[in-house]
């Protein structure tokens, strides 16, 4: 099976489809308010209705899932997350699956917070997954040879992706970009990281910057 992976990047935000043979399966959706240029991407990279098999939302905030649901009806397909993380989409409040305050966040998303920048964009219109995806959960069935991760740590019920050739999709465990830095609960974190530093991982690729290798040193 021949696997290519494609970068979707709508703004800041990352999205990935998956290609093996006439499969697609596609990592989180962007804003609702990038869905035009998502489904141009999409168009654009051969994957039209039909040949989408998944899609997989690494957890539930708005930023990665704002498009799920109309896909689904344009493409009929299925919508994946984990159980832990279906709370955000099914009432579209972000904190559902997360702690009070989070334990740490940076400069940068304290200001967006403050200045309440994203509450328009974090309006999502609300919607069930199809399946929960579990850890070690083989998405061969989907013509994608890949398991499911659970990486809590950003939210309760976030999830990776990892494909057979050692690439791994973190959703928003690790961020990619200068000034990022949202951790919900710490501890759980850590072991996530931890987790992944035992796997022999090729890349990384994160919801939000560049892919990029492991470094040892990573916390």
């Amino acid at each position: 099976m021949t696997t290519s992976i494609n970068t979707i990047k709508l703004g800041i935000v990352n999205c990935y489809l998956i290609h093996s043979d006439d499969s697609f399966v596609l990592i989180d959706t962007g804003y609702a308010h990038q869905r035009e240029l998502l489904e141009k991407e999409l168009i654009k990279l051969g994957c039209t209705p039909g040949y989408l098999k998944l899609i997989i939302l690494t957890h539930g905030d708005a930023d990665h899932v704002g498009n799920a649901a109309y896909l689904r009806e344009v493409y009929k397909v299925k919508i994946g997350i984990h159980k832990d993380d279906s709370s955000m989409i099914e009432t579209g409040d972000d904190g559902s699956s997360r702690k009070t305050k989070p334990d740490h966040l940076s400069l940068l998303f304290k200001v967006i917070r403050k200045l309440g920048v994203l509450d328009k964009q974090n309006r999502i219109m609300t919607f069930k997954a199809d399946l929960y995806l579990e850890e070690g959960q083989s998405l061969t069935e989907f013509g994608c040879e890949a398991t499911v991760l659970n990486l809590p740590g950003h939210s309760k019920g976030s999830i990776g992706v990892l494909t057979k050739e050692g690439d791994l999709f973190c959703g928003d465990l690790i961020y990619n970009l200068p000034g990022f830095g949202f951790i919900d609960d710490a501890i759980e974190h850590k072991k996530s990281i931890e987790s992944i530093k035992k796997l022999p991982l090729r890349l990384i690729y994160p919801g939000h910057g560049k892919a990029f290798k492991l470094r040892s040193s990573m916390k």
